[in-house]
């Protein structure tokens, strides 16, 4: 075999390992690109559900946190008073982290979990057995034996006025009695997955002050969340809501 017989075959030899070695760094990125899409696409919500789009609920506490997180980023507004570096905080509260894409509205059970819906239930039930009752005699019992389950603050606002006037006793006008008979806990229609909430259908016997007596329905829109001892209680309601607007 002649020298430029043997360059040429050489030459050939060392395109084809060239080649072979581009190959398969090719398909090696591929391959790990397609991983990556596997691993992302495996990503459980929070109901143990695989799925690519995930809703997730921050609570005021994290969305808090990851302000301040963003807030002493390069990109964050400071301002300095003195020796103090005081950072401004994002005033928007994006309780509801929501993918561009998802395949259909989330309800409470795909944001919260089932121990926090429980318990939340069963204070809705008890807020309505209690607070619904009414004895004019006692006008303002069911405020007082609602201490707990509804917000501190707003039963002090229900009763901040001279007995005749307070704001608590305006839905029981003209009764004379209120006895419950029946309550049911069922989910708002349109939930506001900002907090947990749930409507308390309440069905109950009325004697009003003409002595009679008839069968009522009213429906209690509640809104949850935790106080600073980390217990639900009710910070928000609202009696017969969709009938006063």
């Amino acid at each position: 075999m002649s020298e430029q017989t043997k360059r040429i075959v050489s030459y050939c030899v060392m395109g084809l390992a060239v080649t072979l070695l581009l190959l398969g760094f090719i398909i090696g990125f591929v391959d790990k690109g397609k991983k990556k899409n596997a691993d992302d696409n495996s990503i459980e919500n929070p109901n143990g559900n695989v799925g690519g789009s995930i809703w997730r609920y921050t609570s005021k506490e994290e969305t808090k946190g990851e302000n301040l997180r963003v807030n002493k980023g390069a990109d964050s507004k400071k301002e300095k008073s003195g020796n103090v570096e005081v950072i401004e905080e994002d005033p928007e509260k994006n309780y509801l982290k929501v993918p561009e894409e998802v395949s259909k509205n989330p309800t409470q059970s795909d944001m919260f979990s089932n121990k926090d819906l429980k318990k939340t239930m069963e204070i809705a039930n008890e807020f309505a057995l209690k607070f619904h009752e009414f004895d004019k005699a006692l006008p303002v019992k069911h405020l007082e034996s609602v201490e707990g389950l509804l917000d501190q603050g707003y039963i002090s606002y229900l009763m901040d006025n001279e007995e005749e006037k307070i704001t608590g006793l305006k839905d029981v006008m003209g009764i004379v009695s209120r006895k419950v008979l029946s309550v049911e806990i069922i989910e708002p229609t349109a939930p506001t997955l900002i907090a947990i909430s749930w409507d308390a259908f309440v069905i109950s016997e009325v004697i009003d002050s003409d002595g009679k007596t008839r069968k009522d329905t009213d429906v209690y829109s509640l809104m949850f969340e935790k106080n600073d001892g980390g217990k639900f209680q009710i910070v928000e309601y609202y009696l017969n809501y969709d009938d006063k607007r």
